[in-house]
Parts: structure tokens; sequence; C-alpha cells
């Protein structure tokens, strides 16, 4: 089960806008239901090599939804489904659906493209207060471009060895464009900046894949662009390798 993720959903309309609003909704209901050491693999991406196990997101209209990865965080929270169904059935007149979804990577003969949805750019050793100097004018778009890049690099390398997942030595990964730049404030006070993106790679991702900061908020997902881009994306594709 290592490779696998467990998706929860609550299709009912209860109220939820963004991913830290279904955090807390879940920690609201399901606490008592849960031991300390699930919340630990929530906050703490470290306990699970250097990713969030759990994340969070919205379904539907204001629904709720959750992925669990991992063969002991889907293992604690399986044994709690009988609590919070039935908590949750009380609460909001709807029993959640849940099932396991395969989590993977392949390598393609091609490129394709893909986005990264809000992804949190640390503040790391060579990029602390970068969300105001970037405000300030003080860091160049190609200095975005390079950090998004790494962090994508390093987030799809930690959450395929923290499933086990074979890493292939012949990946592509590039031509990033970055968009949608702001700036986000954690609860701790600290600001980043956030940023969307999208690139091409020939790698194929089955399940849920999240980089960057604040996974368990749902930040940093990576899927392909909306449907109605990918003829755009693919005829640029087309046209660059019939100029290489």
């Amino acid at each position: 089960m290592e490779n696998l993720s467990l998706r929860l959903v609550l299709d009912a309309p209860i109220g939820l806008r963004h991913g830290d609003d279904a955090k807390g909704w879940f920690q609201r209901t399901a606490s008592r239901f849960l031991p300390e050491e699930f919340w630990e693999w929530v906050e703490f991406p470290e306990r699970f090599g250097g990713c969030s196990a759990v994340r969070f997101g919205l379904f539907r209209q204001g629904g709720f939804q959750m992925h669990v990865l991992g063969r002991e965080p889907c293992a604690v929270l399986i044994e709690a489904m009988g609590n919070l169904s039935t908590a949750w059935l009380r609460e909001v007149g709807v029993a959640p659906n849940f099932q396991y979804v395969p989590v993977g990577l392949k390598v393609n003969p091609y490129l394709a493209p893909q986005r990264v949805s809000g992804v949190c750019l640390d503040n790391g050793a060579s990029w602390k207060g970068a969300a105001f100097r970037y405000r300030d004018g003080e860091i160049p778009e190609a200095s975005i471009l390079q950090r998004v890049q790494h962090v994508v690099e390093r987030g799809i390398g930690q959450q395929a060895g923290a499933l086990l997942i074979e890493v292939p030595d012949d990946i592509c990964i590039g031509d990033f464009k970055v968009f949608n730049i702001r700036i986000a404030h954690h609860r701790t006070g600290m600001a980043f900046l956030r940023v969307d993106a999208d690139f091409r790679t020939n790698l194929s991702f089955a399940g849920p894949w999240h980089v960057g900061m604040c996974a368990s908020k749902g930040w940093g997902r990576i899927g392909p662009p909306p449907r109605h881009e990918c003829g755009r994306h693919r005829t640029e594709i087309m046209a660059a390798e019939a100029h290489a």
C-alpha cells in the first residue's frame, strides 16, 4: 500500500471555500477519533519523507475531500472511518465515500503540458524575505522560474521517496512559465510567494502529487492544464519539435 492513496469525499455543501477551510473543518469534526500520530503526519512533513501525508481540498460546491498517502496514515484513517461516518452523517446528513487511488510516475516518449497550482515557495537560505523583495521589485521573474523548477523537482523526489516509488533516470522537466504570482501569509506571521506555473515534462502523474510548502492545504497540486488550454499547449509543443 506504499504507492496507494486514500481519497475521502463528503459530497455536501458545507460552505468550504479553500483547502484551509477543509483542513479546519476536518480538525474540528474528526480530532476526537484520530490519534495524535495522525495530526503529526498533517503538520510535520518531515515525519513523512519531507512531504505532507495528508492533503485537504474541496469537492464540487463547497464539499470536502482529502487525500491520505502511505500505508500507516491510510490504516489509521480506515480504523476511524466508522466513527467518522457516524459523526458526519449526524452533522451534515451525508456519509463520506472513500476509495483507494494508485499513485505513480510513468515516463512517456513525448513531452506534455502540466500545471502546478498555487505552489508555495519556501523561504530557504537564499530566498529569505522573497515575498517582500518581489513586492519591492528586487526579484526578477527569471529567479522565480528557477525557484519554481527547484521546488517542483525536489517535491516530486520527496513524494516518490516517501511512497517508495522509483524515479526514472530519463525524466525531463522544464520550459516553466510562471503566472498569478501573489503573496501568501502563514499563520505564523511569515509571508511567502505563491505562484501558478505551467511546464512541460515526459512524466505522467497518477494519483495526487503536491509540491512545496503547505501541501496539506492542497497547495502545489500537479495536474494537466484545463482542457480548453491543452490544444494550445500541444500545438506549441509540435511547433517547437518541428523547429528543433
